[in-house]
């Protein structure tokens, strides 16, 4: 496999390269290098089908149903985010939505409005 290098100006950017883990413990990933976010819904979707009694044949349940949810998450867009990032931000507005930002911190109300000189 092919690695980028990938050159960063501003620090801004370095939220938009996904982590991903080349070795388990001293081992080297048999299969490259895994993205960290899909590998972490893959095997939250495994755990809760895990708990979820569904009479289905084992590599169904646990590989295929986990798999195409993973897959659903990440490749739909729904306004030009994934389903995974726009929903985490939508439950991030209904937590603080009857609350103000002031200077990037979450108030009850403005206090007193600062303009700079």
């Amino acid at each position: 496999m092919e690695e980028r290098n990938i050159k960063i100006r501003y620090y801004n950017k370095v939220y938009t390269i996904e982590p991903k883990i080349y070795k388990f413990w001293n081992v080297k990933s048999p299969v490259g290098p895994i993205e960290t976010v899909p590998a972490m819904m893959f095997l939250g979707t495994m755990f809760i089908m895990y708990l979820v009694p569904i009479p289905l044949v084992g590599s169904i349940k646990y590989l295929g149903i986990p798999y195409l949810v993973t897959r659903l998450l990440r490749k739909t867009k729904k306004d030009g985010k994934t389903l995974f990032k726009y929903y985490l931000g939508y439950i991030e507005y209904l937590i603080i939505k009857n609350k103000t930002l002031e200077r990037f911190k979450i108030s009850n109300e403005i206090k007193e409005i600062q303009f700079f000189k």
